[in-house]
């Protein structure tokens, strides 16, 4: 597979119910995620426990790509995520929109560079993505 194909592969998984996207990860893997809380490092058992956490917690937990551009072994791909809780099964809902830069090393997301805002639900903003 190219990298592309790696991160679009994780990237259309149901985090909340696919038990294998953690494999898509290297094991020495890093995500730098910048959001409205500040600077956020995880590393691979980090990500597996949020993983975990999601599937305690959500019904559905998916990603909405919007734009994936790749060159050589990196991917930059733009995206929603979209959920549904246990509580409310019949609503799903945004809860944020990305840009992420992955890097692929041994056929495996080795690093992730990602920017991230809180979904705004207004007609105007979802239309945008």
């Amino acid at each position: 597979m190219t990298p592309k194909q790696i991160v679009e592969q994780f990237y259309n998984y149901n985090l909340a119910q696919d038990k294998e996207a953690i494999h898509s990860f290297h094991k020495d893997c890093k995500i730098h995620w910048n959001s409205s809380k500040g600077l956020t490092v995880l590393d691979y058992s980090m990500l597996k426990t949020i993983i975990e956490d999601i599937q305690k917690a959500y019904l559905n937990f998916c990603y909405k790509l919007t734009h994936s551009i790749s060159e050589n072994e990196t991917v930059c791909v733009r995206y929603t995520i979209f959920a549904t809780t246990i509580e409310y099964p019949s609503k799903e809902v945004a809860l944020g929109h990305f840009i992420s830069i992955v890097e692929v090393k041994d056929n495996k997301i080795f690093k992730i560079f990602q920017i991230s805002h809180e979904a705004d639900n207004s007609l105007t903003n979802m239309s945008s993505f």
